[in-house]
């Protein structure tokens, strides 16, 4: 594999993240990285697959962070606008920041494992279709979804940047907040992982498990099978995802987000499958 991918595992093991025994990395180009077992083994139920600490998550909560928090780095809109920088929307320009921070960031050896935002064709979604793939969706419901939430993307960008306060707008460009935002639409778990964390602390009064996603490295790796057997376990101190079926040794390990359509797991928003680097 590559040195990133070893670079991803060190510290997420460095830094209290679990893999459970037998549990290995492996990357595929059509696959990208994901969780297999090992040859020769047999994995057991219930086994606990992965587990990232709260330490290691992204939310919004982090962009509220001490000392210097992310958030004020926003203002009043400078249009007039008085709704408040949603939860989400502060979540992907956070995301963009740790992204240009590129080695700086304490979250890069996860990031560098992601998609490149400034490669060609980051994801295989329709939001990044070129015009030739674009002209198989004419008429479709998913060529009227894909409009709206990109439209919807671009006027939240657009509200985020006029907030700012110094200006900066280069480092927000719209390619790496559309790949922000594709990141945590596709790999994101609900705000209810982090609940039992959000209680007490800086995040109090301003954490909505239902419009807070989080980003769980290491537990987006297992692609999607709504087959798969799964259970999700949120503790205080970590979030966990656990087999509650027998793998056999050298197969991809599965979560399951239930069953989706092949539509729902196509447009930009989709929670059901992920396009990794």
């Amino acid at each position: 594999m590559d040195n990133k991918f070893d670079n991803f595992r060190k510290w997420f093991l460095d830094h209290g993240g679990f893999f459970g025994k037998h549990i290995e990395l492996h990357y595929h180009d059509s696959r990208g990285l994901h969780l297999r077992t090992s040859q020769n083994t047999h994995l057991m139920s219930p086994s606990n697959i992965v587990s990232c600490p709260h330490a290691l998550s992204i939310s919004s909560c982090n962009a509220r962070e001490d000392p210097n928090p992310f958030v004020n780095q926003f203002g009043d809109d400078a249009a007039g606008d008085s709704s408040p920088l949603s939860n989400l929307n502060l979540l992907r320009f956070f995301l963009v920041e740790q992204y240009q921070l590129h080695s700086r960031s304490f979250w890069w050896p996860y990031l560098n494992t992601l998609p490149n935002p400034l490669a060609d064709y980051p994801f295989d979604t329709p939001i990044y279709y070129d015009d030739d793939d674009s002209l198989w969706l004419q008429g479709t419901s998913l060529q009227h979804s894909t409009t709206k939430i990109e439209q919807t993307w671009r006027d939240e960008h657009a509200q985020g940047l006029r907030r700012l306060r110094h200006g900066n707008f280069d480092r927000y460009p719209w390619e790496i907040y559309k790949w922000a935002a594709t990141v945590i639409a596709s790999r994101s778990f609900p705000g209810s992982a982090l609940a039992s964390r959000t209680s007490g602390d800086h995040c109090k009064g301003t954490y909505n498990p239902d419009s807070s996603p989080v980003l769980l490295p290491g537990l987006d790796l297992l692609n999607h099978d709504p087959a798969a057997k799964v259970t999700w376990q949120w503790t205080e101190k970590a979030c966990s995802i656990v087999t509650d079926e027998e793998l056999r040794g050298g197969t991809e390990i599965f979560n399951n987000y239930a069953p989706k359509s092949n539509e729902e797991c196509k447009e930009p928003s989709a929670t059901c499958t992920y396009y990794k680097a």
